[in-house]
């Protein structure tokens, strides 16, 4: 079991690296701006989702 794990770790690695250089090598110079963009985007949702989240809290503890 150990040996099967590990074979699929580095098959994972394997895959992962692959994954990594061909998003910087067809991204070019305007990879870390697609980046980044992705992260903001993704911040930006969580905190509209967040929020909502507080709002029903809220109005939840109002009600009591």
């Amino acid at each position: 079991m150990k040996i099967k794990d590990s074979v699929l770790l580095l098959i994972t690695g394997i895959i992962c690296s692959i994954a990594a250089w061909m998003y910087w090598h067809y991204t070019g110079k305007y990879g870390d701006r697609i980046f980044i963009m992705g992260v903001v985007i993704v911040l930006i949702l969580e905190n509209r989702q967040l929020k909502r989240k507080l709002r029903e809290q809220d109005n939840s503890t109002k009600k009591l």
